[in-house]
């Protein structure tokens, strides 16, 4: 019999396969869940822990053949629909594992579900969306938060999926539950970013309103831009607006490093890009923060304006969500 893991568990063991289970691109696939049921939690204890799924309870997804209820420890997850083609992963003999972009979509039904509005206070649902959108930029960047790094998050070589094989995904499950969730949250999703702090600055400048973010349309996280010498990228850029945002961390860089940073942004200015040099304080204080907009707002030729009372309260809760992953890398910047 063979298990499938669903959800946070299996977020849990991609969040850690690029050194738990290396080679995980090449490891053989499949769409059969009929051979999959429901295990006892000590059965598969070990070789969860193994792989780097600590949260319990384990949550596993079984076909509307399995009517077996699940036993303590285990929430069983039932898909009465066919899952696209390849997109379960043997990762070992008996375990199945649900695909990057797969995975995505099985946790937007998880968040989708999460108690009632009242249950979680007026601002529940946007909560969801955010912590929905820092996985997917996970999913689709090149960080890897760790608790176990001095920095918080370790850097991989290529990210595991991208938007594209997730609307796939969507596409090809049109009645999956969290589907309308997903959608959503993918357009708040920029690919390749390459830590806590791009994702923080992407949300915070670029995301919707609505969330409280400043709105700002048109960014590209790590925008390539060809100088006369060679190409360098910029954290945050707004092409059509020929400005850009590079992230500082907190004011003390070893002077070799700054004078590095000051010189790349020297040649970005040279053709003609405005840059802007953001501190952790300028993402972290109110103040600050406005301040920047405001002049970032100046550079674009656009006036801000903001008349929804509410939005402060959503761009605080929205604050607070983002930076937490960025705080102990900046503490040790």
């Amino acid at each position: 019999m063979d298990t499938c893991l669903f959800g946070i568990t299996a977020y849990e063991v991609l969040r850690e396969s690029d050194r738990l289970l290396p080679g995980l691109a090449s490891m053989p696939r499949t769409a059969k869940l009929s051979s999959c049921g429901v295990p006892r939690a000590s059965d598969i204890s070990d070789a969860l822990a193994a792989l780097g799924a600590t949260t319990t309870p384990v949550h596993i997804l079984v076909s509307s053949a399995s009517h077996i209820h699940a036993p303590t420890g285990i929430v069983r997850h039932v898909y009465s629909g066919e899952v696209p083609r390849r997109s379960l992963i043997r990762c070992k003999r008996d375990l199945l594992l649900p695909s990057p972009e797969l995975c995505f979509v099985q946790l937007a039904g998880s968040h989708s579900t999460r108690g009632g509005r009242h249950a979680e206070g007026a601002y529940g649902h946007l909560k969801r969306e955010i912590e929905l959108a820092l996985k997917g930029f996970e999913l689709t960047g090149t960080y890897r938060l760790d608790p176990s790094s001095d920095e918080g998050f370790r850097t991989i070589t290529e990210p595991y999926c991208d938007k594209r094989r997730i609307q796939h995904i969507l596409d090809e499950m049109p009645y999956v539950h969290g589907r309308a969730l997903a959608r959503r949250v993918l357009g708040l999703v920029h690919e390749r970013s390459h830590a806590p702090s791009e994702t923080a600055m992407a949300l915070l400048v670029a995301g919707p309103r609505r969330l409280g973010g400043m709105g700002f349309t048109g960014a590209v996280l790590n925008w390539q831009v060809m100088t006369p010498d060679g190409e360098r990228y910029v954290d945050l850029g707004f092409p059509e607006l020929s400005l850009g945002m590079e992230y500082k961390g907190r004011r003390y860089h070893p002077e070799d490093r700054a004078n590095e940073d000051d010189r790349r942004v020297n040649r970005l200015t040279g053709c003609g890009i405005t840059i802007f040099n953001v501190w952790h304080e300028d993402l972290a204080r109110p103040h600050l923060f406005d301040a920047l907009m405001r002049d970032v707002a100046r550079a674009a030729g656009v006036r801000i304006r903001i008349r929804d009372a509410a939005f402060r309260a959503r761009q605080s809760l929205l604050r607070s969500l983002v930076l937490p992953p960025v705080t102990r890398y900046n503490d040790i910047a």
